[in-house]
């Protein structure tokens, strides 16, 4: 009985590196998901196609936070948000959507990536791996 204690003793390690191994690669992040499943990001030239014009993004995060984006042609932006009325400019680079705010972020550029789900519709990932919906009108 001993020597069989033993043995489970020793093989605990192994069998619970198995067990995090098998559960961390059963974890995909939602953007990986959206590769998978065949979506594809926005490239720069699309970002510059889609906001040829004045372009209203009614956005929506997890937590069913609300506001607009504004983009223009201009590469201008304006967003509208519970926090108030800030405005920046946009650029597309690396194949994402650049913003610099004046006062949003602390005034830095926050760049995000879109994959679009419709025809108006589109899922919008922050580098952290937080996403939101954007509906453009």
């Amino acid at each position: 009985m001993k020597i069989f204690i033993l043995k489970q003793i020793e093989l605990l390690p192994v069998i619970i590196g198995l067990a995090c191994f098998m559960i961390l690669s059963g974890c995909v992040t939602a953007k990986q998901q959206m590769l998978n499943d065949g979506y594809k990001p926005l490239t720069n030239e699309e970002y510059i196609a889609l906001f040829s014009r004045p372009v209203n993004m009614r956005w929506t995060t997890q937590s069913m936070e609300q506001g607009n984006v504004v983009l223009s042609p201009d590469r201008t932006a304006t967003i509208s948000y519970s926090g108030g009325i800030d405005d920046g400019t946009w650029v597309a680079e690396n194949d994402r959507l650049c913003i610099s705010w004046v006062r949003l972020g602390g005034g830095g550029k926050q760049c995000v990536t879109f994959f679009k789900i419709d025809e108006n519709k589109y899922r919008v990932f922050e580098p952290s791996g937080r996403f939101f919906s954007v509906n453009l009108e």
